[in-house]
């Protein structure tokens, strides 16, 4: 017997999702079944890739670095963002390497995507003020098991790259 699925999604998700299936000449259905497909698949990504679960959760690593917790949150859509592009370009088996200063670009969009100009006031009251927080932040995921480096990555890649209030000025 099939299983009934109840979403319900914001009017942005939606229409979204809809515009995408008058695009593609399907139903909204079709459109749904394949983000939960590739959804599911992201999360079978993640686990591969990572292949063990980290050593701290973000509340350890925040207490540790003396960092707001919401900053690892908004690190964890970057890195969930790189996973879904990943999957999407048929990846999923040789994952891109983003150095620093892609990955602060990605920050950065994101950042302003979430916040808009109100991004260096919550950056710099988590506590990120300059380049070299995000690299701290960013190491301590990858000592903690969250993500993965290429041997060639070091902290020292995110120094005197930028001050968050100009990077990430509105």
């Amino acid at each position: 017997m099939p299983t009934t699925l109840v979403i319900k999604l914001d009017d942005r998700i939606a229409k979204r999702l809809q515009e995408v299936a008058d695009e593609q000449n399907a139903t909204l259905s079709d459109i749904a079944l394949a983000a939960i497909t590739d959804l599911l698949n992201k999360i079978d990504f993640e686990q591969r890739v990572q292949g063990k679960e980290p050593s701290k959760s973000f509340d350890e690593l925040a207490e540790e670095l003396g960092i707001d917790v919401e900053a690892f949150a908004l690190f964890d859509v970057v890195m969930q963002e790189i996973s879904w592009h990943t999957l999407n370009a048929g990846m999923d088996d040789n994952p891109p390497h983003l150095g620093a200063a892609a990955f602060c670009r990605l920050l950065r969009s994101r950042t302003h995507h979430e916040f808009g100009e109100d991004s260096v006031e919550i950056l710099k009251g988590w506590g990120l003020h300059r380049s070299e927080d995000i690299g701290r932040v960013v190491f301590a995921l990858v000592e903690a098991g969250w993500i993965d480096a290429s041997p060639d990555d070091k902290r020292a890649d995110f120094d005197h790259l930028f001050l968050v209030e100009d990077y990430f000025a509105y």
